[in-house]
């Protein structure tokens, strides 16, 4: 593959060229994801319900948190050297990461929030210190979406069975939603395959999981293109054809194609598959077309670190709440809040990286991560 031909990537030491179109297309979400974060949890109702309130929840709610799920797949996909034992060792990784990370972000701040009388129970309703130990959130979806897309990956090893899953679980999530029994210690274990946010799952597995099946097909093109430069120039056409069909198929049956922001229908996964098409070419576009590239970079850096970036973000956010409160910020001060998560996360993932190559572990993120 000829240097020509590396549209937006650098050649590492390794058999496929890094893309860096994929990590300033997770960088450019990380933008997204700190602004609906902070809007949910700092913002007042009033800030919410703005119009610019309404756009952050348009534009980086569902949206960008496909973005992250697709890369992740992709990451899958494009692996040179796929190891299945150590694909599964990262998922139990990412999922014990979801409940510690729960633990320390809302947990303890809850917990002390109460103790020092900063909140009472009556103001948080019914949310308590267990509930946010046992939310489930992007790193325990991540954990298992990981594990089934590489055993996907290592018993079904073409991309036309990836897409045929991603299909299955777009198509017919909605079928097994919701599902319970009469125990409270099972209905726990199934809420993270088929729950809802009433019942504290951001990320249920059926229909989230359908993202890095498709990822995976996208990434195995990518690695066995011979021409990057005109796969990433197709994208953006690919991109407004799978929006244009999402949308049409949204307006023919919201109910079923649209279903639930956080929880979606197979129409609205086609959409936001075909939104991400569409980052992945303007990042590309980006890096080749700027020549100052010191903001890209930043971007660039969020997306190879997008770990410890979210990790960073969250304790920021969880812990900030006992400094300002819920919900109690206006639109200047919400706004401003962004920012100042926004530089504090930077610096803080900054950090981890120094201290981490100090200590002769140099950060470079596992291919598959998703957050």
């Amino acid at each position: 593959m000829s240097n020509s031909n590396l549209s937006g990537a650098v050649v590492l030491p390794q058999k496929n060229p890094r893309i860096l179109a994929f990590d300033l297309t997770r960088g450019i979400a990380v933008l997204f994801m700190i602004a609906i974060h902070v809007l949910y949890h700092y913002g007042r109702t009033d800030v919410a319900d703005s119009a610019i309130g309404v756009a952050i929840q348009v534009s980086a709610g569902t949206p960008a948190a496909s973005v992250f799920m697709l890369i992740m797949g992709i990451f899958i996909g494009y692996s040179s050297k796929p190891s299945l034992k150590q694909d599964l060792f990262r998922a139990a990784g990412l999922f014990a990461i979801g409940y510690l990370l729960n633990f320390a972000r809302g947990t303890v701040p809850m917990w002390l929030s109460l103790q020092f009388g900063l909140v009472t129970q009556e103001q948080l309703g019914e949310y308590t210190p267990l509930s946010e130990f046992l939310m489930v959130d992007i790193f325990q979806f991540a954990g298992l979406a990981l594990a089934i897309c590489a055993l996907v990956r290592h018993f079904l090893p073409h991309p036309i069975y990836w897409l045929a899953a991603a299909a299955i679980v777009a198509f017919g999530s909605s079928l097994v939603w919701d599902i319970g029994s009469n125990s409270v210690v099972i209905d726990e274990i199934l809420q993270l395959f088929f729950g809802n946010k009433r019942e504290g799952v951001m990320f249920p597995l059926f229909s989230w999981l359908a993202y890095p099946l498709a990822g995976m097909a996208v990434g195995y093109w990518f690695k066995n293109t011979k021409n990057i430069d005109a796969l990433f120039s197709r994208s953006i056409w690919i991109g407004l054809a799978l929006m244009s069909i999402g949308g049409l198929l949204i307006m023919l049956n919201t109910q079923y194609f649209f279903a639930e922001n956080m929880r979606g229908g197979p129409g609205l996964i086609i959409l936001l598959i075909g939104y991400t098409f569409l980052w992945l070419w303007i990042s590309n576009f980006l890096l080749n077309k700027v020549k100052n590239r010191k903001l890209i970079d930043v971007m660039v850096f969020w997306g190879k670190n997008i770990t410890p970036f979210y990790i960073a973000q969250w304790l920021i956010i969880g812990w900030g709440l006992m400094l300002v409160g819920s919900q109690q910020l206006g639109m200047a001060s919400t706004l401003t809040a962004m920012f100042i998560v926004l530089l504090l996360s930077h610096f803080g993932t900054r950090a981890w990286v120094n201290f981490r190559s100090h200590k002769g572990k140099a950060m470079e993120q596992p291919a598959a991560s998703a957050v």
